[in-house]
């Protein structure tokens, strides 16, 4: 698993995602500086093993998704769709026990 950072240079801003293999897991929104997308990533970091961070919701479609909240109440990161809250389920489990083994990749648009 592994975040990917990204330098949006047409809009000159950043933003994250965290992967597995080839598959999203997480997106975060639009920042005006490295530093605070880091900041963001910090938070998903230390947000995700706790339970009472997740914000479990299901779009009109039926699909599941959550919101990963800091502390404070603010959304850090919004998860993809998946099918069923199982799926859901599958992957904050995997958040819960990987996400201090995490790598960060740094990538600039060109």
């Amino acid at each position: 698993m592994k975040f990917i950072l990204k330098r949006h240079k047409s809009k000159d801003k950043f933003s994250f995602t965290l992967v597995e293999g080839n598959k999203t897991i997480l997106k975060s929104q639009m920042y005006a500086s490295k530093r605070n997308a880091m900041t963001g990533i910090n938070a998903v970091i230390k947000n995700a093993p706790l339970e009472r961070r997740y914000d479990i919701r299901q779009s009109k479609d039926g699909r599941w998704y959550f919101n990963l909240k800091a502390a404070n109440g603010k959304i850090v990161a919004t998860s993809t769709f998946f099918k069923t809250e199982e799926e859901l389920e599958d992957v904050k489990k995997m958040l819960k026990d990987e996400i201090e083994n995490t790598t960060i990749e740094y990538i600039e648009e060109e």
